[in-house]
C-alpha cells in the first residue's frame, strides 16, 4: 500500500501539519516525528507534534520545540500525519485530532497496518518508520544535521542498534549517509543503547524479580504494576528496552512484559519474538506490530491480560514449530470415528493443513499417522510404508461388506481343523505365494471410472474390479476361539484386510468375514506410542503438543545435508544444486534421497542425479 506521490504532493502544497506517533512512543516514533517536522519546517510549513511523555534518553533527539501538550478544540487541522502507528486505536488520545483533519496520512512499517488514513505508505519490510520518512524527506528538501540526527536515532532505536533481522543493507547505507552529515552518532548511539536512569535500573530489577518462564522455557514473561513503579520513583518510560532483555534469555522464543500505565485500568503489553508471530497476538489484544516485535494497549488488570496473552503466544509457538519443523503425529483412532472425523478434530486443535496417511474403517482402531502443515506433502512417502494389523476372522459367514457391519449373505458350518486353518493362513505369505492378487471390496474408496466404489455400493450396484498386486510380508494365527481365530498380518500399502479374511474363508471352503480390526504398526509408527484424541486435546490445553510430533526427518530417516549460504536462494526456489553446494556426512549413490536444510528449517527432500541434487519435495 503506497500513496507516496500523493503524500509528497500534500507535503509540498499544504501549509499546516499535525504529526503524531503511537501511544507510549519509542525511539522510532519520536525520531520519525521530529525528523519530518524539521524537514517541513525547513520548507516553511507550520508544524505541531503530538507525543505522549517519553523516556529521558530520547531527549538526545532534536525537535522537542515542536511538541504541543494539547491543541484547542477549534484548532484547524489541515493535514494530520500518523507515524509508526500500526492502527487507528494506537493514536490514543490523538484520535479526535485525526478525525477532525481535512487530510490524513499514515506512514508505517508494521505488517498488521491495513492503512487507516486517506493516504497510506506502508512498507512492512522496512527497518523502521524513520528509514521510510528519510526517503520522503530526500524528495522534499536537503536534510540538515538535525534532521539526520532524528532519523538516525529512530533507526538505531528500532533496529536494536542494527542487531535485529529487519536491518538490511539499505538500512546500513542510509545510516552511513546520515553519519556523513556531521551528526553526533556516537553520542546518540550510546545514549539510546547503553545509558539509563537510575530509576530505570531499579525498574529492570523489579521486572526481573517478577519474571517467570513457561514450563518448556520458550516464553519468558513478567509484569510491573503502577504501585511498584511508584515505590521506586519510576514511571512507564523507564521500562524502555526491558522486554528486549527478557527476550535475550537463552532458549526463549517469545518474551512478554505487561505493565500498568498512567491511566487507571490501562495496561500495556510489549511482545518480542525469535520466530513465532507475536504481531497476530497483538492484533487480537487490540494492538499491532511486526511478527517479531509488537504491542497493545488494552483495558483490564495485569493478571487478567497475562492470562489471555500467554495462551495466544503458546498457540503461535505451536504454529511456528510446525512451520519450521513439519512433522507427523501418531494418532490412536478409536472405534466409532472415521479417518475424516479424526482429521476434522485435529484441524480444530492445530489450525493448519492436515492429512492422514491411510484410511481406517469406522469400526477399526489403532495407528493412524497424521501429517501436519507442510508434512502433508510427504503423505505418499509415508503411506508407502508397510503396515501391521491384528484382525479377527469369523468363519462360516459372508457379508456384503466383508466385515460384520454388513448384511449376511451366506452361512455355513465353521471349520475347526487348526492345522488346516494355519496352512491356509500362511499360504498367503509372499514366500509361499509371491504377490497376492487381491480384488478390492465394493465398500472401499478405490475409484472405477472416476467414481468411488462405496458410492456405487450404497446405490446397490456391483461392478467388476480388477485385481491388484499386494504383498503379505508375514501372517500368522495368534489365537483360536470357537468359530473364529485372530491373525497378525504385515502387508504392503493398499492391502484390504477384509478381503484377505474373505479369501482365507474361501480357501477353507466355509467362507469368512472380518470381525474386529486393529492396526498396530504403520511404518515407524507403532500402537505403543500412539495418542488418543483425548490425550492430544489435553496436550493442546497444556501446550505440550510438540512432545507428540515426530519430525519428518525421523519418520523418513534419509541423510541430512546443510546448504551453503551462497546457494540458499536456489534451494528455496527448488532449483537443482551442485553436490559442492551442500555439506553432507555420507556420499550419496545415484537416485539416493537426502534432506537439505538451511539455518532455520528443512528446505525439502532432494535426490542425487549425477553431480546434482534435484528436488523431490519442497517443504
Amino acid at each position: 500500500m503506497c500513496f507516496m506521490q500523493e503524500i509528497l504532493k500534500l507535503f509540498r502544497e499544504r501549509e499546516s501539519f499535525v504529526i503524531a506517533g503511537h501511544s507510549g512512543p519509542d525511539g522510532d516514533s519520536i525520531g520519525s516525528c521530529f525528523g519530518l517536522a524539521l524537514a517541513l519546517e525547513k520548507m516553511g510549513k507550520k508544524v505541531h507534534v503530538m507525543l505522549e511523555p517519553y523516556a529521558q534518553k530520547y531527549n538526545v533527539i532534536p525537535g522537542r520545540h515542536f511538541l504541543y501538550p494539547r491543541l484547542k478544540e477549534d484548532f484547524p487541522i489541515e493535514v494530520f500525519v500518523a507515524l509508526d502507528c500500526a492502527d487507528y486505536e494506537r493514536l490514543g488520545v490523538y484520535r479526535p485530532l485525526f478525525d477532525r483533519a481535512e487530510f490524513t496520512v499514515c506512514i508505517d512499517h508494521h505488517e498488521t497496518n491495513e492503512g487507516f488514513a486517506q493516504f497510506s505508505y506502508i512498507e512492512s519490510t522496512a527497518s523502521s518508520t524513520s528509514e521510510m520518512v528519510f526517503r520522503i524527506i530526500e524528495q522534499l528538501t536537503e536534510p540538515t544535521a538535525d534532521i539526520a540526527s532524528a532519523i538516525y536515532a529512530g533507526i538505531v532505536s528500532d533496529t536494536g542498534g542494527f542487531r535485529y533481522g529487519a536491518t538490511h543493507k539499505s538500512t546500513m547505507e542510509i545510516a552511513a549517509r546520515l553519519m556523513d552529515m556531521g551528526i553526533p552518532f556516537t553520542e546518540i548511539y550510546n545514549e539510546l543503547m547503553h545509558r539509563h536512569r537510575f530509576s530505570a535500573g531499579k525498574a529492570m530489577g523489579v521486572v526481573l524479580m517478577n519474571a517467570m518462564q513457561s514450563h518448556d522455557g520458550r516464553i519468558v514473561y513478567s509484569y510491573i504494576t503502577r504501585d511498584m513503579l511508584a515505590d521506586i520513583n519510576a514511571d512507564p518510560s523507564d521500562l524502555d528496552g526491558v522486554v528486549e532483555y527478557l527476550m535475550s534469555t537463552r532458549g526463549a522464543l517469545s518474551a512478554v512484559l505487561i505493565y500498568e500505565r498512567h491511566r487507571e485500568n490501562e495496561v500495556k503489553v510489549s511482545l518480542r519474538s525469535k520466530g513465532p508471530n507475536v504481531g497476530r497476538v497483538a492484533k487480537v489484544l487490540g494492538g499491532g506490530g511486526h511478527a517479531l516485535a509488537a504491542g497493545a494497549t488494552t483495558k483490564g488488570n495485569v493478571a487478567e491480560i497475562m492470562s489471555k496473552t500467554i495462551p495466544l503466544i503458546m498457540k503461535e509457538i505451536m504454529t511456528y514449530t510446525m512451520e519450521v519443523n513439519p512433522g507427523i503425529i501418531n494418532v490412536y483412532k478409536e472405534k466409532g470415528y472415521t479417518s475424516h472425523d479424526v482429521v476434522a478434530i485435529l484441524r480444530k486443535i492445530f489450525g493448519k493443513q492436515i492429512g492422514h496417511t491411510g484410511t481406517l474403517d469406522p469400526e477399526a482402531e489403532g495407528v493412524l499417522p497424521v501429517c501436519l502443515g507442510r508434512a502433508t506433502k510427504l503423505s505418499n512417502y509415508i503411506t508407502a510404508e508397510s503396515k501391521t494389523y491384528v484382525a479377527e476372522v469369523i468363519l462360516g459367514v459372508t457379508t456384503d461388506t466383508g466385515d460384520m457391519t454388513g448384511a449376511i449373505l451366506t452361512q455355513k458350518d465353521a471349520i475347526n481343523d487348526k492345522e488346516k486353518i494355519i496352512a491356509a493362513v500362511e499360504s498367503f505369505k509372499f514366500e509361499n505365494r509371491g504377490q497376492y492378487m487381491q480384488i478390492p471390496p465394493m465398500y472401499s474408496a478405490v475409484k472405477i471410472n472416476g467414481q468411488k466404489l462405496y458410492e456405487l455400493a450404497r446405490q446397490g450396484k456391483t461392478v467388476k474390479r480388477p485385481a491388484r498386486p499386494v504383498v503379505i510380508h508375514d501372517i500368522k494365527v495368534i489365537n483360536f476361539a470357537d468359530d473364529r481365530f485372530t491373525i497378525e498380518v504385515t502387508c504392503s500399502k493398499g492391502t484390504y484386510i477384509r478381503t484377505l479374511c474373505e479369501d482365507i474363508g474361501n480357501d477353507l471352503g466355509c467362507g469368512a468375514a472380518m470381525g474386529h480390526l486393529k492396526r498396530t504398526q504403520s511404518g515407524v509408527f507403532s500402537i505403543e506410542n500412539a495418542y488418543t484424541l483425548a490425550q492430544i486435546q489435553a496436550a493442546a490445553n497444556d501446550y505440550s503438543l510438540d512432545d507428540m510430533i515426530l519430525p519428518v526427518n525421523q519418520v523418513l530417516p534419509y541423510p541430512m545435508g546443510i546448504i551453503n549460504p551462497d546457494n540458499l536462494v536456489r534451494a528455496r526456489n527448488g532449483n537443482p544444486l551442485l553436490l559442492g553446494a551442500v555439506e553432507i556426512d555420507k556420499p550419496l549413490e545415484d537416485g539416493e534421497k537426502c534432506w537439505l536444510k538451511d539455518p532455520y528449517r528443512i528446505t525439502g527432500l532432494f535426490r542425487k542425479e549425477g553431480k546434482k541434487l534435484r528436488v523431490e519435495v519442497m517443504l
